[in-house]
């Protein structure tokens, strides 16, 4: 089965890529390839099906109300094709239910824990920062408007990480943040 997921994960990739090709909030193929780089860092020796793992960390963005590069069933059928029945079942509840907005409350498999730190901590530090103004300036909003989100949303997200690992990432990429905004208001 190995054999089989490493060629279909590179076409996976390919269609991930393909699908998100222009998108200029920050949620591109760059993007997705950071949060699978993060999951492997947060994941790393904890007992987890890489699959799923993978496979949410590339795709997670493309149903998004954001980017909406290709509708649920096309993403199923397409996951279908590459994995089992029942870790596409798992990929999608995890793409379905990790977002911020989504505030899902209920249980979360330890794939679910790590995809969404993942992603989390790809919205804060430096990179944080500026997909912020990417999406920003995409839904026009002001520098103003842009710097309030930090605290509407950005400074929770610490808080909200599922393991202690992610937390102690989250502390450091912060941090950044709030130089930055300490510098961006000490400009005006």
């Amino acid at each position: 089965m190995y054999g089989i997921w490493e060629f279909s994960k590179s076409r996976m990739r390919e269609f991930v890529k393909a699908k998100l090709q222009g998108e200029s909030t920050g949620h591109d193929y760059d993007h997705a390839c950071r949060v699978f780089t993060n999951a492997q860092l947060i994941g790393k020796g904890l007992d987890i099906d890489w699959e799923i793992v993978e496979a949410a960390c590339f795709c997670h963005d493309l149903i998004d109300r954001k980017v909406n590069a290709c509708s649920r069933d096309a993403l199923i059928y397409k996951l279908s094709q590459r994995i089992a029945d029942e870790k596409v079942s798992s990929v999608m509840f995890i793409i379905e239910n990790m977002s911020f907005s989504k505030a899902y409350k209920g249980d979360k498999t330890l794939e679910m824990q790590v995809v969404q730190d993942a992603d989390r901590l790809e919205a804060l530090g430096a990179v944080g920062i500026a997909r912020c103004f990417a999406t920003s300036s995409r839904m026009g909003r002001t520098l103003s408007d842009s710097m309030e989100h930090f605290h509407d949303k950005l400074y929770k997200l610490k808080d909200l990480m599922n393991l202690k690992v992610s937390k102690e990432l989250a502390v450091e990429r912060e941090a950044y943040m709030k130089e930055f905004e300490r510098r961006f208001l000490n400009s005006k």
